[in-house]
């Protein structure tokens, strides 16, 4: 009953209390006391058997953790796991690249589609492009160039053809 109790703390502090804290650690200290009269008997009992009962619980504790930590240090070398997780980081130099292939529209003109105020979209040649100007605004149908292009932050200058 004293688990229950315990579990029931931990149920509260991860579903209604945000964070971690009086529930959460008072209900792992309920567990473990009810994991310690678990292991005691129901009859009154001397001090060298609730020594028995509290090392053998450290004992299980440790060692289940201890446990844990080998399981999760051997899983990790397994296939079963590699097919599991995700590949190692795709380096630049193995020649993988996150942008989205704007880097070749520097210097293009297009027009704004909507106002950009200060961002807003734009089409050049065929492609609608999400853009930011470098900081004025820029009305719709004005002429655009793209001056800078970072990963997928494209900023853009209104043009005056004159």
């Amino acid at each position: 009953m004293i688990v229950l109790v315990g579990i029931a703390l931990l149920t509260v502090e991860i579903l209604l209390i945000p964070g971690f804290g009086i529930a959460g650690i008072s209900g792992i200290g309920i567990i473990i006391w009810g994991f310690y009269e678990l292991l005691l008997p129901d009859v009154p009992i001397g001090q060298e058997i609730q020594t028995m009962a509290l090392t053998g619980l450290t004992i299980g504790i440790l060692g289940g953790i201890i446990g844990l930590i080998l399981l999760f240090k051997l899983m990790t070398k397994t296939d079963f796991w590699k097919k599991l997780s995700s590949p190692t980081a795709e380096l630049k130099e193995e020649g993988y690249n996150s942008s989205i292939g704007l880097e070749n529209l520097l210097g293009e003109e297009g027009v704004s589609e909507t106002d950009l105020r200060p961002s807003g979209w734009v089409h050049v040649g065929e492609k609608r492009i999400f853009v930011v100007t470098e900081g004025s605004y820029i009305d719709k149908n004005e002429t655009i160039k793209i001056m800078t292009v970072d990963g997928n932050r494209v900023v853009v200058r209104k043009i005056n053809h004159k």
